[in-house]
């Protein structure tokens, strides 16, 4: 083999190392930005979780059904007589309660949509909407047979799925830190 032969067998490995090098550089790089958008977007989905919560703690119908009702402390279904004659009564009750059951069914639909984090909006709302929904259970089947047979599916399915015997639930990375 001559100088000039051993010296470009040389310069290929060398080239070829080289680029070995930056392919591994890369993939590594690649993971990481992958990790990174993944804590990103948990951070997101968290904060989003959050947000909608406190809007929905300001929110005024809340404070009235509670009032209307006596919701405070009481998982029994109320009589529908009972509601329906407070309903005759202020038409708006109507309102508030379709809002207060629209807001929880948009909590379920987001995350099931993976816009919103499950853990944040149970810690924080779990109780209420657990509440509301017993409370109203019998509203709901009752619109459900005479308007919209999907009517407020998805924050049913997110109640009942929390009423479940618990299971140790995976604990999780905190994100922000």
């Amino acid at each position: 083999m001559t100088k000039y032969e051993i010296i470009n067998l040389s310069i290929k490995a060398l080239t070829f190392l080289v680029v070995l090098a930056g392919v591994v550089l890369t993939v590594r790089q690649l993971r990481l930005n992958t990790k990174i958008f993944r804590d990103e977007h948990d951070w997101k989905r968290r904060n989003a979780a959050t947000e909608i919560v406190q809007q929905v703690n300001e929110c005024p119908h809340n404070v009235r059904l509670n009032n209307e009702f006596e919701l405070s402390n009481n998982y029994t279904p109320l009589d529908l007589d009972v509601v329906d004659s407070k309903i005759k009564l202020d038409l708006t009750l109507q309102n508030s309660i379709h809002k207060v059951l629209n807001d929880y069914e948009g909590f379920a639909v987001g995350i099931n949509q993976g816009l919103y984090d499950e853990d944040v909006i149970k810690n924080l709302r779990e109780y209420a909407m657990t509440r509301v929904y017993a409370n109203f259970k019998n509203y709901i089947e009752r619109r459900r047979q005479t308007h919209t047979p999907e009517a407020w599916n998805d924050y049913e399915n997110l109640v009942n799925k929390w009423n479940e015997p618990k299971m140790r639930s995976k604990k999780r990375m905190r994100t922000g830190i």
